[in-house]
């Protein structure tokens, strides 16, 4: 793993797996400018849509990892 990946916060994780901000914001029924405020944040993410980039994403980015704080 390189550098870029291994201090990438979960939200930049699901980004990158989902091919960018827009393919993400797609995903999710989200716009692109919505998902890049959230990285802007610190990728803090409401817990509606943690879930929905949890099941978009089959998992490779969990609700937990995005918002420890709500489900764990």
């Amino acid at each position: 793993m390189n550098d870029k990946t291994t201090n990438e916060t979960p939200l930049a994780k699901a980004v990158r797996l989902s091919g960018g901000q827009t393919a993400l914001g797609n995903l999710i029924g989200r716009r692109q400018s919505t998902v890049r405020t959230w990285l802007l944040n610190g990728g803090k993410v409401p817990g509606e849509a943690a879930k929905d980039i949890e099941a978009a994403l089959d998992g490779a980015v969990t609700r937990e990892e995005l918002r420890p704080e709500i489900f764990s």
